[in-house]
């Protein structure tokens, strides 16, 4: 499960910053594993044994319209391609989407980079 830093969970968890108050929510509604996006910063992780951060490249970015359905669509992908239950793997899919998420913002759109690069006459 992922969420966006700007979520904040119905209930009040003990302990610790509103990030791991945040993961320790979405872990206890059932995921084995659970991450908070903070814009282009750090994206924290965690599930039921450890924790650990995927830090996205650095890109100027054009436009972040749909920065986050694109992180979420390229993880779900991640998955859906085989990359298992293990901590390891989601980790790897939560890094390789990061880093498509990174290519999205590059370009004005929320498309216009899945398109062929443009070329200069």
């Amino acid at each position: 499960m992922i969420s966006g830093a700007a979520f904040r969970p119905p209930t009040r968890a003990d302990g610790g910053d509103a990030v791991t108050r945040t993961l320790r929510y979405l872990l206890a509604q059932g995921p084995s594993f659970a991450a908070v996006t903070a814009g282009p910063g750090p994206i924290r992780w965690a599930d039921a044994t450890g924790h650990g951060t995927v830090t996205p490249p650095a890109v100027h970015a054009v436009d972040t319209l749909g920065a986050g359905d694109v992180l979420h669509g390229a993880f779900a992908w991640a998955v859906a391609q085989g990359a298992g239950a293990r901590r390891a793997d989601l980790v790897a899919a939560l890094t390789s989407a990061s880093g498509v998420a990174s290519r999205s913002v590059g370009s004005f759109g929320s498309r216009a980079w899945l398109g062929p690069a443009p070329t200069s006459d």
